[in-house]
């Protein structure tokens, strides 16, 4: 099977018709873009086995790769809610301290020519988790997250205490003393998640706290799903990246120029093919052909950003599978190349050649009730919507309670 070939970053033709705050220090001072392969370990395998898929993904043009924390997660075995962040996830199969795990990992990867990225969880851990009992004044605020059951909010908050918050200082140094070991063994940096709380003062403190042991670190915001105030109020954290919600652009709305002008007074916005742990672009396309130009057509909206471009695993083979943060194993990875060999082989593929700039084809948008959670619901569009579509737009502008975004 001949796997997509993805677009070489090129400065965003979006941005020379936006707005004057492209020229802010923030979205300047900031180097190439990120070309970041989303790698689930549960599907990999232990680490011992990630050379195959580190060849694999440099052959594809990318130049990191971002895995799910490194941590040991809590009871329930899910991956964004850490049980104990000295011990490293046993799904890698390495026995020791995260720090020796890390290690390892970011030696096969640079290996590989890659740097090596980890996601960060940071406004929550696992209710009986070991570091939640061992740091009651850093975890376990007065209203838990999962105090109340709403069918809306993932089931994952039922099971976790939110960070605190009150001692800003106290809780930018826990995190530097742990994350900047991590970035000595190799990391290169981290994929915020859990931002819907966190004060933009604190986050800052953690990421300058960081940098004073570790200089080189990155920290790239998971701002899918953040209300647009929220994601605008981090302008001076610090970061290196942000994400734009490419996955529910229609290539016409104007929402999406709205967001992109916030997203560049805070860092350069990289692209998302297609978000990690959501619904898959091609689900319920049964016409190989018409997936495969949605996953095109996808990869070329996302290239637009300017920043970079994140994919995440078992794009490239067209999968149906939603990606589990609790459940997976390398099998399934497997079966996802059994289904696109099935798929794919008859057919030749069209590539994006590297000399070729991004551009987005002609290709229908995937259908109209994809949109990002509270922004497709700001601001004015650029064409008119029909009434179902204005009333769908109407209940998340009538939401009482903003949805934490999902990883």
């Amino acid at each position: 099977m001949e796997n997509l070939r993805f677009i070489p970053m090129e400065p965003s033709p979006i941005a020379s018709g936006l707005s004057p705050c492209l020229k802010s220090p923030n979205a300047q001072a900031r180097s190439a873009p990120f070309k970041i392969y989303y790698l689930l370990p549960r599907l990999a395998g232990p680490v011992s086995e990630w050379d195959r898929h580190f060849k694999r993904i440099a052959g594809m043009g990318f130049d990191h790769v971002c895995v799910t924390q490194p941590f040991e997660p809590g009871p329930d075995g899910d991956l964004f809610l850490t049980g104990q962040h000295d011990r490293p996830d046993p799904a890698l199969g390495i026995e020791g301290t995260t720090e020796a795990a890390v290690r390892i990992m970011a030696q096969h990867a640079t290996d590989a020519g890659l740097g090596l990225l980890a996601d960060l969880m940071i406004d929550r851990v696992a209710a009986t988790g070991e570091t939640a009992l061992l740091f009651p004044d850093l975890f376990g605020a007065p209203e838990r997250i999962g105090m109340f059951i709403d069918p809306r909010q993932p089931a994952s908050l039922f099971r976790a205490v939110p960070a605190r918050f009150e001692e800003a200082e106290t809780f930018a140094d826990w995190w530097a003393e742990r994350l900047s070991p991590l970035v000595e063994a190799g990391l290169a940096g981290f994929r915020l998640v859990g931002l819907e709380r966190i004060p933009a003062p604190a986050l800052r403190l953690m990421i300058d706290a960081t940098r004073r042991e570790a200089p080189g670190c990155r920290f790239l915001a998971w701002t899918l799903g953040l209300p647009w105030e929220r994601t605008a109020a981090f302008a001076d954290a610090g970061l290196d990246a942000v994400f734009a919600s490419t996955p529910w652009w229609d290539g016409r709305a104007s929402w999406y120029i709205e967001e992109h002008n916030i997203l560049q007074r805070v860092a350069p916005p990289i692209g998302v093919a297609e978000a990690p742990f959501q619904e898959r672009l091609g689900v319920h396309e049964r016409d190989t052909e018409r997936r495969r130009a949605l996953a095109r057509r996808g990869l070329q909206i996302a290239a637009l950003s300017g920043g970079g471009l994140l994919v995440p695993m078992g794009f490239e083979f067209l999968a149906r599978r939603q990606l589990d943060p609790r459940f997976g194993e390398p099998a399934d990875f497997n079966e996802m190349g059994r289904e696109a060999n099935a798929d794919l082989a008859p057919a030749s593929r069209n590539r994006c050649s590297p000399a070729t700039p991004p551009t987005v084809d002609s290709t229908p948008a995937p259908r109209t009730d994809r949109h990002p959670p509270r922004i497709a619901a700001r601001g004015n569009t650029a064409h008119r919507r029909s009434s179902s579509a204005r009333s769908r737009y109407a209940d998340d502008r009538a939401a009482a309670r903003p949805l934490p975004a999902r990883p």
